[in-house]
């Protein structure tokens, strides 16, 4: 902010919309700075079926310069009876597309 580095509070998030429920869904997300990991969250499968769902965490630095990367990781259950198609980018298919694994990475120098 007007040349200077904001310090304080991180927050990241990442979650799953989908257009109509799903089997289920289990979200990761983590957090590393200067290459060492310094928050993570995780979420696993809840046993219910949705169609959206998210997760929230934040992180508190004195000194914000430097690497970030976030790391967000989703993996969806197809609906009882039916298969995923092909999949999005970044994402693949597994176990004879009865589960979506979703993974995007994102590094950011400050």
């Amino acid at each position: 902010m007007n040349g200077s580095f904001v310090n304080g509070t991180w927050s990241y998030a990442t979650g799953a919309a989908c257009t109509s429920d799903v089997g289920d869904m289990a979200l990761y997300e983590q957090l590393n700075f200067n290459g060492t990991k310094v928050d993570s969250k995780y979420q696993g499968f809840t046993g219910v079926p949705r169609d959206l769902d998210a997760i929230i965490s934040s992180y508190f630095c004195a000194t914000c310069s430097g690497t970030w990367t976030f790391i967000w990781g989703q993996v969806l259950a197809a609906p009882s009876g039916t298969t995923w198609t092909s999949p999005p980018a970044g994402c693949v298919n597994e176990d004879n597309a009865i589960f979506r694994v979703c993974v995007e990475t994102k590094t950011v120098t400050l």
